[in-house]
């Protein structure tokens, strides 16, 4: 079970990466791990660097993708994740950001 899991949530963020290079986006990280948590996509949209949770689903039976990234997720995993990132920039380059 656990793999099936794991294989359709890695399916599901190669599709928002091929999504996301569709539109634009120039992926940075993927699967970004650091001490304050991980993010699954890093991405530079313009000038803008985006940080993307992905949520694969198969049904909306129990809620909708959206639903699944609570407010304690988007606050605290986040914003340790990309301050990680950021404090990694030279502080004369430092990137607007977006967290998605």
């Amino acid at each position: 079970m656990r793999s099936w899991r794991r294989w359709r949530g890695q399916h599901g963020e190669q599709m928002a990466v091929q999504f996301l290079q569709r539109q634009g986006y120039r992926i940075q990280h993927q699967n970004y791990r650091c001490r304050g948590g991980e993010v699954d996509i890093v991405a530079w949209d313009g000038p803008t660097l985006v940080f993307i949770e992905v949520k694969t689903k198969g049904q909306a039976l129990f809620g909708a993708p959206q639903a699944m990234v609570d407010a304690r997720k988007q606050n605290n995993t986040s914003y340790r994740t990309s301050t990680s990132v950021l404090m990694s920039w030279p502080s004369h380059s430092s990137p607007v950001c977006l967290l998605k």
